[in-house]
């Protein structure tokens, strides 16, 4: 039964999945199954990070130069 819900779960029925990973014991389990971490999920966050890093910088500098105040040292412009 585990493996027919993980397997089968259509994608517009995310409350099953849900449900199934929010159980205490097999929602891990479940978890490491059906959702594994892969290469393509840990640079889509590394991206997505950066992305977002680099914007806050860019508004930050924006809001210094019209401000006139010293710019961003290199170690605390760092994530």
């Amino acid at each position: 039964m585990f493996w027919f819900v993980g397997a089968f779960i259509a994608p517009g029925q995310e409350q099953v999945d849900d449900f199934m990973l929010d159980l205490p014991f097999l929602g891990p389990l479940y978890n490491w199954v059906f959702k594994p971490i892969t290469y393509y999920k840990q640079d889509t966050a590394e991206m997505f990070q950066t992305a977002v890093h680099q914007s806050v910088l860019e508004v930050i500098d924006a809001i210094i130069k019209e401000k006139g105040i010293r710019a961003l040292s290199e170690e605390s412009a760092s994530p």
